[in-house]
Parts: C-alpha cells; structure tokens; sequence
C-alpha cells in the first residue's frame, strides 16, 4: 500500500473548510493530488477515514427515490388543481408500461358508448379507467375540442433532496442551520430554461423538491394530501448559472449556487389558478397542442441529442397518421430526453 504523508491540524482545517470538500469523490481526488505534491520530503503517518468518515455523516441519506415522490405528488396536484396527464407512445412502447385515464364525466364516456352504457346499466356507477387504445389517435382530433379548454402547459422535473447537518458542508456558511439541497443536470436545466423563456406566460416550467428526507415523512405526507405544501417548487429560469439549489423550508424560496444568490419563486398553487382563470387564451385544443410541440422542436434543435430527438420521434410516431398524435408524441420523447413531467392545465 502506498504510504500517505503526514499532515498538520492546520492543514487538515483547511480541507475540511475547503469549498471543494463538498463531495465524496471530488474530495478524494484532491486530497489525493494534495498529498502527492507534498509527499517527496515526508513519511506516511496519515490515513483518509478521519476525514471522509466526517465527510459522509455531512449528508443524511435520502429515504426514498425520485419515483416514490413524483407520483404521489402529481395525483396531489391533480386532486388540488384541473390538471391531467396525457399518456403517450413514450411511456407505453419504450418504458413498457400500460396508460390509464379516469374520469366520471358522462360528457366524456358518451363517446365509448361499447365501455359505458352496459358498465353503468350492471353496475350503477362509472368505470375506473380504461387502457388507451391505439386506435383512439384516429377519433382524437374530431373529439379533442369536446374536452374543456386547454389554458396551460406545466412541466415538473423532480428531485430527490440531500438534507445536509454539518457545518462543513458547501452551503452551511449561507444557512447557519441544517438544509435541503440538490444539483441541476447541465443539459436538462438549459433546456428547461429555453422551454419556460419559449412558454413565457402561458405555462409553468418548475423544479420539485421534497422539503423532509424519511420514508415515513414521505407517506404520511402522502397520506394526508399534503406534498405539495411540504416541498419546495423553483423555477427552472431562476436557477440559469447555478448548479446547485438549496433550501431550509417548503414554499418557494431558496438560493442558488455556487455564486450564491437569494431566489424567490412564484407560489405554484396560486400561479396555476391564474393560467386556469385567464380568459386571455382563446385557442383552440388543436392548437395549443401543436403550439407546445412547436416549443419542444424549436428547443430541441439547439441540444447535443436533437439526432437522437428526431430518431425517437419517428419511431415513435410511426404508426400515427394524425397530427396531433404526432405533436403529443414530440413533447413526450422531450420529457423523456430530459426527466420531466408534462401536464395540461384546464
């Protein structure tokens, strides 16, 4: 084994306090390039686990996955506000799972009288949900503008959150108190900020962030509706030149890193209520859905993947004739490229 200098107290203070000790791999690399340059004119006495063993007790583990807070977080948004997901070619051929949809409107089931008219006559109440059928592209575009209006585009990325304890963690210095952060993927988060510059006033373009880090947080907050009340929402526009986000509380307010910088969003509750009450937005449901898939092109065409954007839309959307299959199937595969969630407001 290869002999590692010794090293002061004060040298060890300054590694700890360094702005570079703020991972476990980055922080081995340079304690690694530090002893080596200081190794020709001194013996071993000295061994990493002091250090990275205080190091790693800086970062409380997360409990739970990204997945296990997405999913439960979209149904709360969905409970509290007029919002759905549309499924797509993306998720039912690449990802191999099966798309439901729900609904109780009769407005709705009229037109699959071969689902609803026996169902409901048997059994005096509305089905739960269907699998999506293929052959449904057809018959879209003629009965799109019998659902309610379109007035939005929502796009969710969510995040998995550190809780961080120490006082020799990264971002301690701006907080004085334990906090919550996490770290933006450079590609994802240049896209996100085109798509919400591009969307403007007419969607909502946000990172998601769980403010508690415990499983059991996780379902009771879950259980008791109250995800959304205990997370932490940021624009994805508020975050360009940073790449890291903390926070000490759910709602809206923040900073960003590394150049720290206090960041203050709206509130995401109260701004889909406003895209849902304006009465500014008077296109049609054809329209809005070929506007946002028009975005995502125009996003796309700057990106390192927009080939492998292309190759997936074909493949994708091969088997559709209609033009809003395909413009639905262009926002999915974007979603997919970069991790987020798509809704559409009403």
């Amino acid at each position: 084994m290869k002999e590692l200098c010794p090293l002061s107290t004060t040298e060890k203070e300054n590694i700890m306090n360094s702005s570079w000790a703020s991972s476990g791999h980055e922080f081995r690399e340079q304690l690694t390039e530090f002893q080596r340059k200081h190794s020709a004119d001194k013996p071993q006495m000295f061994a990493l686990g002091d250090i990275t063993t205080k190091l790693s007790s800086a970062n409380m583990q997360c409990e739970f996955e990204e997945k296990q807070f997405e999913q439960p977080l979209n149904n709360e948004l969905m409970s509290k506000k007029q919002i759905f997901y549309i499924p797509g070619q993306v998720s039912e051929g690449i990802l191999g799972f099966d798309a439901a949809i729900f609904s109780n409107n009769y407005s709705f089931w009229k037109y699959f009288p071969y689902y609803h008219d026996l169902w409901y006559h048997y059994f005096r109440r509305y089905r739960d949900g269907i699998k999506i059928d293929k052959r449904w592209w057809k018959e879209l575009d003629e009965y799109l503008e019998h659902f309610p209006q379109f007035k939005y585009n929502l796009f969710i990325q969510h995040k998995r959150p550190e809780y961080l304890t120490s006082g020799k963690s990264s971002e301690w210095k701006d907080w004085g108190k334990p906090y919550f952060r996490f770290r933006v993927t450079p590609h994802q988060q240049y896209s996100l900020e085109q798509l919400e510059q591009k969307i403007g006033s007419k969607g909502i373009v946000v990172y998601s962030c769980a403010a508690f880090h415990t499983l059991h947080a996780l379902w009771e907050n879950t259980r008791k509706k109250r995800l959304v009340e205990t997370s932490n929402f940021v624009q994805a526009i508020s975050l360009r030149g940073h790449d890291v986000y903390s926070f000490i509380r759910a709602g809206n307010t923040g900073k960003g890193h590394s150049e720290t910088e206090d960041i203050e969003s709206y509130d995401i509750l109260d701004r889909m209520s406003s895209l849902s009450e304006d009465q500014a937005n008077n296109e049609n449901n054809m329209t809005f859905l070929k506007a946002i898939a028009s975005i995502v092109d125009s996003v796309m065409e700057e990106d390192n993947n927009h080939d492998l954007y292309q190759t997936m839309v074909s493949f994708v959307s091969e088997d559709i004739e209609t033009e809003i299959g395909k413009a639905i199937n262009k926002v999915h595969v974007f979603c997919f490229l970069k991790n987020v969630r798509w809704g559409i407001g009403l």
